[in-house]
């Protein structure tokens, strides 16, 4: 009913991953000097890219932003809009220095300033007269400049490929490795390799399954369960060699991080999952009867019951099922569990609640032949048993008790959706009452198109659609038309992955890569939601309904005008506080001073407020945090000797 997998939106890409092919390589990653220098090609790659890709390619790559791409040597040297980006030798009049150093107008990365590391390297490179792959002759460079040494945080070793193993927001330890591979490293392979090592092989490789990526391709195996160093996947994906993919372009530093966290893990390939996931229909939107022939598209059918040996261990048809596939792995059944056993597990599985110890007890005293069907049934008759089961549902439904739709136009900030327990009871009612599937469906997609016998039954069915109206409204949060785009998105994808164990929100840009749902389709649905708003409907009459919004406009107005109060007593009352400050700091220096006052004493004398005066005391009190240019005089003389009163008074009309 519910897909394994977490939705995985893609985004539609010109990027080809090409084939690993053949660069000559000689088998291996070659070894380079540990710190090579920055008027060496070696500084570009091993420095200089590696920059350049965690903080520049997303918007300087093939966005273009501002004319100018930073994802090549040749693309640096022609520069952009501005002009060229660097003057090889002069980092000083080089627009890419300035901008790093943030020195003028141009300021970037524009989030985050570099590391100081990272702006010596660049700057030691362009110095050094800015060399790289196929780098222009000394004669380009205006200064043959002495070479900087490497920053000390540089990798020793360029032969060996950085590993990250903390940088990743999707640590593979949060899910299964089954979840990890389907959410996180499928759609890499899908969107990047498989159109040329997928049913083709280009360079003799294919990357469609873990037993392919094992045999390898012309230059060997390009996977080393375990060794992300030594995975050649690994590093061509970092493009710090020789060997660069995929061509033409870069997967984004997150794609990195988890392809090497996979393989880190021993890079596990679900068996439940497919080769090669493209199928024609990715390419043409033709949907084959192959595909239509797949096991989970077909209508349901009866299925004879097996014959089995040793039927005696079977009490139902379904144990026979079971029974069959555990002699055909060579299995026995485990030995019969005993009653108090049995009841725990039982209960704990429907109720999500323990059985008391009298239950236990009778359990075990209960002799009868339908013990075990009547435990069942009173199990079932629990309403625990809705809400036990009931959570999972609203898991797929995205229930939650606080507003979803986004910013409130009128600016109220965080608002509670008052109304969800509603949905959340009707649930657990549903289950309790063994609502049929199809019906529990029906009723959460169209549940007010559907004619209801009686008012609650009508109620009931508009309090079924909150399925729908429970998800994100994005008000304010974006331009309309890409306010409303995302919404009817979130609603095709929570009705397909929730009914029908699909991801169709994939195909929102392209064709759905590995399951056979068009573009077409996708868009096909979003007309139904685009025809679909959004309305609230009461549960009471209208006289009523008309009662409470007229009652709650008049809460708005008088927490309005208690809100004004608040404010013009707050500010007569500091008006009038400031006019005492004298006051209230010569009071102050009875007690900080020489005359050692209480509080109390000091307050009753100044005919002051005690509270306030407390609160003079600690603010005067000398080593407090809170020490200002204007108290340094007040603070020296009670720091001396405490003064004396008149001395207090003047400091104290002077502040």
């Amino acid at each position: 009913m519910i897909s394994a997998c977490t939705r995985v939106v893609l985004i539609a890409t010109s990027t080809v991953f090409a084939a690993i092919t053949a660069v000559s390589i000689d088998g291996a990653v070659s070894a380079q000097q540990a710190n090579p220098a920055p008027g060496s090609s070696e500084f570009y790659t091993q420095k200089v890219e590696p920059i350049l890709d965690d903080n520049c390619y997303s918007c300087h790559q093939e966005g273009q932003s501002g004319g100018l791409r930073l994802d090549s040597y040749q693309a640096i040297l022609k520069g952009g809009g501005r002009g060229p980006a660097i003057v090889p030798g002069d980092p000083e009049t080089s627009i890419l220095i300035k901008a790093i150093r943030r020195e003028g107008t141009l300021k970037m990365p524009p989030k985050h300033p570099l590391e100081s590391g990272e702006i010596e390297i660049l700057t030691a490179w362009v110095k050094a007269g800015a060399k790289g792959v196929d780098a222009p002759s000394d004669s380009v460079a205006k200064t043959e400049a002495t070479p900087v040494s490497t920053p000390a945080h540089a990798t020793a070793n360029p032969s060996v490929v950085p590993v990250s193993t903390s940088t990743s927001p999707h640590p593979q330890g949060v899910m299964s490795d089954a979840d990890f591979f389907e959410n996180n490293i499928r759609p890499i392979l899908a969107n990047n390799c498989y159109s040329c090592h997928g049913d083709a092989t280009s360079g003799g490789l294919k990357l469609d399954s873990r037993e392919a990526l094992l045999k390898g391709g012309n230059h060997g195996p390009v996977l080393v369960p375990g060794d992300p160093d030594k995975s050649l996947i690994i590093t061509a994906v970092h493009q710090n060699t020789a060997l660069k993919m995929p061509k033409g372009g870069k997967l984004s530093s997150q794609e990195v991080a988890d392809l090497t966290e996979w393989v880190k893990h021993g890079a596990v390939w679900p068996k439940s999952a497919p080769g090669t996931v493209f199928s024609a229909s990715v390419k043409t939107g033709v949907i084959t009867e192959k595909q239509r022939a797949f096991w989970s598209f077909q209508p349901l059918k009866v299925v004879p019951v097996p014959e089995v040996k040793d039927a005696h261990w079977a009490k139902t048809p379904i144990d026979k099922f079971v029974l069959a596939k555990m002699q055909e792995a060579g299995l026995k059944p485990s030995a019969q569990a005993d009653r108090r056993t049995l009841i725990r597990r039982a209960t704990y599985d429907l109720t999500g609640l323990p059985p008391t110890p009298e239950e236990v007890e009778a359990f075990e005293k209960d002799k009868s032949p339908h013990a075990w069907e009547n435990l069942i049934d009173r199990l079932l008759a629990s309403p625990k048993y809705g809400e036990r089961w009931g959570r999972h549902w609203l898991d797929v439904a995205r229930y939650a008790e606080d507003d979803v739709r986004g910013l409130d136009p009128k600016g109220r900030g965080y608002m509670p959706f008052n109304g969800a327990y509603r949905y959340r009871d009707w649930v657990i009612k549903s289950f309790n009452q063994d609502m049929p599937y199809d019906q529990f469906l029906r009723l959460q997609i169209a549940g007010d198109k559907i004619p209801a016998k009686t008012k609650q039954e009508q109620e009931d069915y508009l309090t079924a659609t909150t399925y729908l109206g429970a998800g994100p409204w994005v008000w304010d949060q974006a331009v309309p038309v890409q306010g409303r785009a995302d919404e009817r998105n979130e609603r095709v994808d929570a009705v397909t992955r929730g009914t029908l164990g699909l991801t169709v929100a994939c195909a929102r840009c392209h064709n759905h890569k590995y399951d056979p749902i068009t573009q077409k389709d996708y868009y096909a649905l979003i007309g139904v939601f685009a025809n679909s708003t959004y309305k609230e409907y009461p549960t009471v009459s209208e006289a009523q309904a008309a009662a409470y919004e007229s009652n709650e406009s008049k809460l708005e107005k008088l927490q309005i005008d208690l809100q004004e109060y608040t404010r013009t007593e707050t500010r007569q009352l500091a008006d009038a506080l400031a006019n005492q400050t004298a006051t209230y700091m010569v009071a102050a220096w009875n007690v900080l001073g020489k005359p050692k006052s209480t509080v109390e004493e000091a307050a009753s004398q100044a005919k002051v407020d005690p509270e306030v005066l407390r609160r003079w005391v600690d603010y005067l009190t000398p080593g407090k945090p809170h020490q200002y240019d204007d108290l340094k005089d007040w603070q020296a003389m009670i720091a001396a000797d405490g003064g004396t009163e008149d001395e207090a008074t003047e400091l104290a009309e002077e502040f």
